[in-house]
Formats: C-alpha cells, sequence, structure tokens
C-alpha cells in the first residue's frame, strides 16, 4: 500500500493527487463529528441557563402575587421558616423533575451516538453542567420563596 500511495502521489502529485489512508478520511470525519456535537452542547448549555433565568422571573413573579396566600397561612399559624420550606419543596421538586426528564430525553436521543466506538462524551462536563443547574435553580427557589414571605401580614391580609 506505501509503493502505490508513493508511486500514485509521484506520477500524479503535479495533478493535484493526494492520496490519503481511509482510516485518516474517517478521522477527519470524526473530529469534525466532535466539534459539531462539543458546539451543541455549549449551545444547550447556554440555553438551559438561560431557561433558569426565565424560571427565576417565573418563581418571583408567582411568589410575589401568591403573598396575599401566604400573609393568610402566617396569619393562620404557618410560620414562615415553614412557608420557605414549603416553597422550596414545590418548586426545587418541579426542578429537579424538569431535570431528569430533560436528561433521560437527551440520553435516549444521543443514544446511538454515545454507542458508537469512535464517540468522545465528556461526562464530566455534563454532569458539572446539570450540577450547576441544579445549584443555580435551587438557589433561586431560596431567594424567591425568602422574597415571597417578607413583609407586612396585615397590608397583605388587608388586600385580601
Amino acid at each position: 500500500a506505501d509503493r502505490v500511495a508513493q508511486s500514485l502521489r509521484a506520477n500524479l502529485g503535479d495533478m493535484g493527487l493526494d492520496v490519503r489512508t481511509t482510516r485518516e478520511v474517517l478521522n477527519a470525519f470524526l473530529s469534525v463529528q466532535n466539534t459539531y456535537l462539543s458546539v451543541f452542547l455549549a449551545l444547550g448549555g447556554l440555553g438551559v441557563l438561560l431557561g433558569t433565568v426565565g424560571m427565576v422571573t417565573v418563581l418571583l413573579r408567582g411568589a410575589l402575587e401568591r403573598k396575599r396566600e401566604f400573609a393568610l397561612m402566617l396569619a393562620t399559624g404557618t410560620t414562615r421558616h415553614g412557608l420557605r420550606q414549603l416553597l422550596i419543596l414545590e418548586n426545587g421538586g418541579l426542578l429537579i423533575f424538569g431535570l431528569l426528564c430533560g436528561t433521560i430525553s437527551a440520553l435516549v436521543a444521543v443514544a446511538p451516538q454515545v454507542a458508537s466506538v469512535e464517540s468522545s462524551v465528556s461526562w464530566a462536563t455534563i454532569a458539572a453542567l446539570l450540577f450547576a443547574i441544579l445549584i443555580v435553580g435551587l438557589t433561586s427557589c431560596a431567594l424567591a420563596a425568602g422574597r415571597g414571605v417578607r413583609g407586612s401580614i396585615v397590608e397583605a391580609l388587608r388586600e385580601e
């Protein structure tokens, strides 16, 4: 094979012939494919982080809209700490369920690619991204819960 490649290069090299092995060609294609996967991972991570910011906005709005309900619960004996825990449990549960559903559906979607021998998946990066989303989401749940139970009970009850 090496002698044939050298002969072809010597005789047809002036015409632009480039002799490469099949392995070199396939590796070039796989490097392009892995680059696309890396770009889509980065864009997907950015989309998820933007979604997390949107979630913070929705949680804050929901907590502010339920302020009168929270005031009534506080007036009937629920503590602010218990109310905060309730909100974190509600919203955090939804966040964790959403992350699990999204992760499982993403794994199903990329299963054929991951199963191929040539693929290289950065599991540590994916796990770090999911962990960061979870931490940011739970922190935003805690902040929204703290913001929702803050304020005067009397004013909120008057509005009710």
